[in-house]
């Protein structure tokens, strides 16, 4: 047991808890550090070191006790420097994190550098990075053998995280997993909205090579681009999934999810020009385009299946450019000239009936067991779009032989 009047020496019972530093020194796999709720106040990095690991099926854990609610706050850590000091990072693997909100980090609010760990329901917030990133714990680790897998982050929250002057506000994204990134990692149920840049990120350089596949699965992002108190830095490149980067091909995999009223694109290769696969995903109001890939003189190899395009006003500033496969001609593109997202070859047009609830100001909810609920998304009884899909070819993070049915499949957007 932790508690923020906690001490080292002490034995970490209920009644003389211990400090979350000392007790990452003493628990053992299979075992949970519960943390009592209040605030936590660091001045300095906390980091679970690479050799602190759990087992498989054994891992080790933090979690609030009860239902109470700890804050980690790290807003005492200098910041200007070169290099500067995250929040938590899990350099260890098999770690549970669950129920942490992470707050004032002078760099990444979380940084996973393991394997096989699950964060799950953490909310990271006002860091001066990016909230949550997964990559390699130090330069010195090459290969991609080397680089973080198999993570997953479930039901998680990020925003307002901004590197705010002196930094460039350029790279303070809700979620990353980027340039040093191994295969197996998942970001489910998770919200991204009103960070500085982009909602997720997936970047890639030429100097490190290609990242192993990342999937998102029923996640949203919205309104980056902009704090929540209005805050806007035109270095921040305001997409809601950017997932690539100098023209480095990765298959990644973006499925059941939605972007909207980010400050310029929804879903982006960002010159990524692989395989990547994008199915049952919704993109609204997006301010210059809801779908971007590829360009006049670059193709994709990328597969749209059951995607939607919308506005809930005539006013888009550009038509999708989606390079790549229509499997099955099942995607609705925007077409600005025709003011309209429409399946042309079966004669299907998307209007603001075709939603059971009105999308101008959808409010995002979860469920009791934490998923999000994606009722305002869901599509009205009758619609064309019901049924008006095929079933995704590939492996995907979901079952779609026995219930994908429609277009978009979200939740409670005709899931069985």
């Amino acid at each position: 047991m932790v508690a923020p009047a906690g001490t080292d020496g002490a034995p970490g019972t209920l009644d003389q808890p211990t400090t979350l530093g000392s007790a990452l020194t003493r628990i053992g796999a299979g075992h949970t550090i519960f943390m009592r709720g209040g605030k936590y106040s660091f001045a300095a990095q906390v980091t679970i070191a690479r050799d602190n690991s759990g087992a498989s099926g054994n891992p080790k854990r933090i979690q609030p006790y009860a239902a109470e609610h700890p804050t980690l706050d790290f807003s005492s850590e200098p910041y200007g420097a070169d290099s500067n000091p995250r929040g938590l990072q899990v350099n260890g693997s098999h770690w549970y994190v669950g129920g942490l909100e992470i707050v004032g980090a002078a760099d990444n609010g979380l940084y996973v550098a393991g394997n096989d760990n699950t964060i799950e329901a953490c909310v990271l917030h006002g860091n001066r990075d990016t909230g949550l990133q997964i990559g390699r714990a130090s330069s010195d680790l090459a290969d991609m053998a080397d680089w973080p897998s198999n993570n997953l982050i479930l039901n998680c929250e990020s925003y307002d995280n901004y590197d705010a002057p002196p930094g460039g506000g350029e790279n303070a994204d809700g979620f990353a997993a980027k340039l040093t990134v191994g295969p197996g990692n998942v970001f489910r149920g998770c919200v991204s909205h009103n960070n500085i840049d982009d909602g997720w990120d997936l970047y890639t350089k030429k100097d490190m090579g290609p990242i192993g596949t990342v999937t998102i699965d029923q996640c949203v992002a919205y309104a980056n681009g902009t704090l929540t108190d209005g805050t806007t830095n035109e270095n921040g490149d305001r997409n809601g999934f950017k997932l690539g980067g100098d023209d480095i091909a990765v298959a990644h995999v973006v499925t059941r999810s939605v972007a909207f009223k980010n400050g310029k694109n929804g879903f982006t290769w960002n010159s990524n020009p692989g395989a990547i696969r994008l199915s049952n995903n919704l993109a609204f109001d997006n301010v210059e385009g809801n779908f971007k890939f590829g360009d006049n003189s670059t193709t994709t190899a990328a597969v749209f299946t059951n995607n939607v395009s919308f506005w809930t006003t005539t006013s888009a500033t550009q038509s999708d450019k989606a390079v790549g496969t229509d499997a099955g001609s099942s995607n609705a593109w925007w077409d600005k000239g025709k003011g309209q997202a429409a399946i042309a070859s079966r004669g299907i047009t998307v209007s603001a009936a075709d939603f059971a609830a009105s999308l101008v100001s959808p409010k995002i909810a979860r469920n009791a067991d934490g998923s999000l609920a994606f009722a305002p998304f869901a599509l009205a009884s009758g619609s064309d779009l019901i049924n008006a899909g095929v079933v995704p070819a590939g492996s995907l993070p979901f079952d779609a032989a026995s219930y994908y049915v429609g277009m978009p499949d979200l939740g409670a957007v005709e899931l069985r």
